[in-house]
């Protein structure tokens, strides 16, 4: 089975907070309806990172708890990613999406030449905020962990708004997310 989710321009606002802050945040927002996810990307590129040079991201996402494999194609532009989503079977790149696969074609990328390049997991908890999707991250990788809030909204002044209004109610300090998930999974330290 291949499900096209979506066709989507991500835009989000990714901000990093401490481990006490994280809980804290944690705590404070646990009376929300939160959906929770526990969750592994599997980063895809070419030997030569052709993917990252002309700024595509390829993962599949596991999604443990619902049992669900999701893989993504992100495109960045001006402003925001473009994102092709598509649910498939399982962890393989056996059953690419011919979109993807036409996507990749454009920057001389065929699928057999991808390899797995990192991974990294992932304990969210996300709230709906104002139309808005806020995250709290949990990530664990190479060893590392780190602690995230995301918002993925409308546009990028409104992500942003909606991250400061949150962390300065509870006096949280933050620094913004200078790497993607898929830079710092792939980071070699």
């Amino acid at each position: 089975k291949m499900v096209k989710i979506m066709k989507n321009l991500e835009i989000e606002y990714k901000v990093m907070i401490s481990k006490e802050d994280f809980i804290k945040l944690n705590n404070l927002l646990a009376k929300n309806n939160f959906k929770y996810y526990e969750q592994t990307n599997y980063y895809y590129d070419t030997v030569n990172n052709d993917l990252k040079t002309n700024n595509y991201s390829l993962r599949i996402r596991h999604i443990e708890n619902l049992n669900k494999y999701i893989i993504t194609l992100k495109i960045a532009e001006l402003i925001g990613k473009m994102e092709y989503e598509y649910e498939i079977d399982l962890l393989s790149l056996d059953k690419v999406p011919p979109k993807i696969i036409e996507k990749l074609s454009k920057i001389n990328v065929v699928v057999n030449n991808l390899e797995l390049k990192g991974s990294l997991k992932t304990i969210r908890k996300e709230i709906v905020i104002d139309n808005s999707i806020v995250c709290l991250d949990f990530n664990t990788y190479n060893n590392n962990e780190d602690y995230e809030i995301e918002c993925e909204s409308s546009s990028m002044e409104k992500a942003t708004q909606i991250i400061n209004t949150l962390l300065n109610k509870y006096g949280i300090s933050y620094i913004p997310s200078k790497y993607s998930k898929v830079a710092r999974a792939l980071k070699k330290h």
